[in-house]
């Protein structure tokens, strides 16, 4: 049986080809189905969040660190500041 150049019927080709030559066939790929598609670009916006984030959470762990730095000096003088004195109470007025 002679060889048609991976095709059913030699008239898809437009011309019969002899046995001997070969045709390269070009190879189609399959559709890729919309869950699959969507889960391929969901990890490709993973990784390049993770990317970013690596890139960034040097300077980002160095400003949190400075504002907490800054947070605990502050508790420290309002913990050595003097307490304001309390405001005198008023009298309750008497209950009729």
């Amino acid at each position: 049986m002679p060889h048609w150049g991976g095709m059913a019927y030699p008239q898809q080709q437009g011309r019969i080809q002899r046995p001997g030559k070969r045709r390269p066939v070009r190879q189609e790929f399959p559709p890729v189905s919309p869950t699959l598609l969507e889960l391929a670009i969901v990890i490709v916006i993973l990784v390049l969040a993770w990317q970013i984030g690596i890139a960034l959470a040097p300077r980002v762990l160095q400003t949190i660190r400075s504002l907490w730095g800054e947070v605990r000096e502050s508790a420290d003088e309002a913990d050595q500041a003097p307490d304001p004195p309390e405001p005198p109470r008023q009298p309750r007025p008497p209950r009729s």
